[in-house]
């Protein structure tokens, strides 16, 4: 009967008559044991295989973690949830959910505390399943480095928790046996490419990467950004202009990162008939791409004489003029232009310096040729690098170092199981804690270190992981 540390009841197997026991397929199963406290629930979980009620010999039976079952149940229609504390979705999702099951989960609001993040807005649910939302607001406590342990306890309550880290200090005494178990690796990822925002057909991208690459090279998971995580970020720049504001000087910051909530617009206006104004803007922080809303001229037409211009990261200068986005009046303004300019695979690097430009215009009489310009937004952006390395850490997969099978004589309840243990020198987080009933030792507890299982188990799950990943590419590929 194995658990995972945090008290998931991951699987358990034992043989026995179908026709004896006479428990039937995915028929819900608790497993006790009278320890000196009383009866405690070691395992809890559905019969996956076996229950041949025909079966006079024994057969193999295997139950499955009854959080499997959260990935069948589906959320009812219109389901929403505001940006909250995750704690409280997480409520609401399963309180959504427990009708389903018919009371064979039950729900305990101090398994599910307060993580310190909150998580994603649910606009609808579109009847997903429990188990993709459960997953995502996980994922959303990694990208703010809350690692969190879900599931089921052998006591049929659901838990929704900081994972245990706690360290159990094992001695040579109550170990049974030691087994030294070779590494595997199925499935190694040591990077992830995010795919983070399209335009044009062309991805923004950004490689998150494992320390463990500098020994087993670069082995790279493809992966979209989910929406609702926060994939991109602004960078940092410094601003100068020459001409004169319609704006207060403290309000300026607001209305050029567009979180200004007053629709007012930053205006330049020249101070004579000669004078260029231009807004320059020079980077602090590499930009992935370049985010522009601008209106040029005012009362007067002239809109060829208007351009935005930057410097490439190879020298070029890039120059987009506002005449190619036609001169349709928008909010009183003519020429308005709003782009965005991606960068490729080299990003717009710090020092990048870019400008907003308008001249008089030569058309009109003297004295009535006054340049201005108006913008709500000028953005460069980049992939929010900390958010996805922090994410990346759910999906790097490396074998194990020195795993092991340690099995001991003491006794300990699921409630007292750590998330590591130290035997002399050897400190390993623990995979999976293993209850075993023989009839030679009684029952016994293993801690299974690193990747210390059955290795069809693990190519079971490489299987799965590998279609897992067929379907991402499929899905980005599709995209346009």
């Amino acid at each position: 009967m194995q658990l995972t540390p945090d008290g998931d009841c991951r699987e358990a197997s034992f043989t026995a008559k179908g026709a004896g026991l006479r428990v039937p397929s995915l028929s819900a199963v608790q497993i006790e044991y009278l320890a000196p406290s009383g009866w405690t629930p070691l395992y809890y979980g559905e019969v996956r295989q076996g229950g041949n009620a025909r079966d006079v010999n024994g057969e193999t039976y295997i139950l499955r973690s009854f959080a499997q079952a959260l990935k069948e149940v589906t959320l009812p229609p219109g389901f929403s949830a505001p940006k909250q504390p995750a704690h409280l979705t997480v409520r609401a999702i399963i309180q959504a959910a427990l009708p389903q099951l018919a009371g064979l989960v039950l729900y305990d609001a101090a398994l599910c505390p307060d993580l310190g993040y909150d998580c994603r807005e649910i606009k609808n649910a579109n009847q997903q399943t429990v188990s993709a939302f459960l997953e995502q607001i996980a994922e959303d406590g990694a990208g703010m480095g809350v690692t969190v342990g879900w599931g089921v306890r052998p006591d049929r309550h659901f838990f929704f928790r900081p994972a245990r880290t706690d360290t159990a200090t094992l001695s040579e005494s109550e170990t049974l046996d030691l087994q030294w178990k070779p590494p595997i690796a199925e499935t190694p990822y040591t990077a992830v490419l995010w795919f983070v925002a399209q335009h044009a057909g062309d991805w923004l991208t950004h490689l998150s990467q494992s320390p463990d690459a500098a020994t087993y090279r670069r082995r790279v998971k493809p992966l979209p950004v989910m929406p609702g995580v926060e994939g991109i970020r602004g960078s940092a720049y410094t601003f100068t202009a020459t001409g004169f504001w319609s704006a207060p000087p403290d309000r300026i910051p607001a209305i050029l990162s567009g979180t200004d909530p007053i629709s007012q617009y930053l205006l330049l206006l020249g101070q004579d008939d000669t004078q260029v104004i231009e807004a320059v803007f020079t980077l602090t922080e590499p930009a992935a791409r370049l985010r522009v809303d601008v209106y040029f001229g005012g009362t007067h037409p002239g809109d060829t004489a208007r351009y935005l211009e930057l410097t490439a990261p190879d020298g070029r200068t890039l120059r987009r003029d506002a005449a190619q986005y036609g001169s349709t009046a928008v909010g009183g303004f003519l020429g308005y232009m709003r782009d965005t300019l991606y960068a490729g695979a080299v990003p717009w690097p710090a020092g990048t310096v870019i400008r907003l430009v308008s001249t008089p215009d030569p058309a009109q009489p003297v004295g009535n040729r006054l340049a201005n310009l108006s913008f709500t937004r000028l953005v460069p952006e980049r992939a929010n690098a900390e958010v996805l390395d922090r994410l990346a850490q759910h999906h790097y997969s490396v074998p194990a170092s020195e795993p092991a099978d340690i099995e001991l004589a003491t006794y300990r309840a699921p409630a007292d199981l750590a998330g590591r243990v130290t035997l002399n020198d050897y400190t390993r987080a623990v995979e999976a804690w293993e209850y075993r009933l023989t009839a030679g030792r009684g029952l016994t507890l293993a801690a299974l270190t690193g990747q210390a299982d059955d290795p069809a188990k693990l190519a079971q799950a490489a299987l799965i992981k590998a279609r897992d990943g067929q379907a991402t590419i499929t899905a980005l590929t599709a995209q346009t």
